[in-house]
């Protein structure tokens, strides 16, 4: 056997699978906030739902029918695309039991097509949604008075509940790094916790601002934010899972290759709301 050493068994084929498979799940940032689907055909059909009002009628006569309004879906459809990505990690990293420049390589690969997952994603929640607002003022103002981001925000989530057919309940906040720094250190915000709340000074970790769950993603574009109501927004198709595969060139090296397929469908565009001109 070429490949021996404690760099050897982590290139074993389970321990790449496993490795793989655990660094994206924790990479993903933005599927999680859709529901899941799994589907066995390239192109997939969805409806989504309009934001048609329906007809309040009143002062009915006794004996009549009473009258009928219906919701408008549209039928749309969205195809498979297949995301993937391979590394080639020489033997002479291996044997010399370089574990840290595998685990690396691993990471990245795993990462990259995570990331790509949640740009997708994050492309069609801007492409798609139903509601948009511009910041009250920049996130990042000079003057940081007029820092007020936790107002936008409620008025994100207030948007969502005034949707026609649907109160939508807004659950989770979506901001870029650039922004998040502007958010976790806003003077309004920090004063709000008292001494039982979360120690953002100490470990950085706010958890919920205006009742929303923050996600902080390097998809999320520069100069917005997202407010939306999590697994109702829409849906993420799934062909087949991330898939790993392991071939080695004797003398070489091994090749390391991961792939998976999936498609977003957003299905209530009215579950969204884009906050702009969140920086100067």
């Amino acid at each position: 056997m070429v490949y021996e050493g404690m760099g050897a068994d982590q290139l074993k084929a389970e321990n790449v699978d496993r490795a793989i498979k655990g660094i994206a799940l924790n990479s993903y940032t933005l599927r999680k906030l859709l529901m899941t689907g799994s589907t066995k055909a390239w192109q997939n059909s969805y409806y989504r739902e309009s934001d048609k009002t329906f007809r309040i009628v009143t002062d009915i006569p006794r004996g009549a029918q009473f009258p009928q309004d219906h919701n408008l879906n549209e039928k749309l459809s969205v195809f498979q695309d297949k995301r993937g990505l391979e590394t080639f990690i020489l033997e002479e990293d291996i044997k010399a039991d370089n574990v840290d420049h595998i685990q690396r390589a691993l990471k990245r690969l795993a990462d990259r097509i995570a990331r790509s997952v949640d740009a997708t994603i994050y492309t069609a929640l801007t492409t798609d949604n139903g509601r948009t607002l511009a910041a009250s003022a920049t996130w990042d103002n000079a003057t940081r008075a007029s820092r007020i981001p936790h107002e936008d925000l409620f008025r994100a989530r207030a948007l969502l509940a005034d949707s026609n057919n649907n109160s939508y309940k807004a659950d989770s906040a979506l901001f870029s790094e650039g922004d998040w720094p502007y958010i976790v250190s806003n003077d309004t915000i920090m004063d709000s916790f008292d001494a039982s709340g979360p120690n953002v000074m100490q470990n950085g970790n706010m958890g919920r601002i205006a009742g929303l769950e923050a996600t902080v993603s390097v998809s999320v574009d520069a100069d917005e934010a997202c407010v939306m109501q999590s697994k109702v927004a829409g849906t993420w198709f799934a062909l087949e899972g991330m898939k790993t595969f392991r071939k080695e060139d004797p003398g070489i090296g091994v090749l390391v290759r991961a792939w998976e397929y999936g498609a977003v469908a957003i299905t209530d565009p009215s579950a969204i709301c884009i906050i702009t001109n969140t920086r100067a």
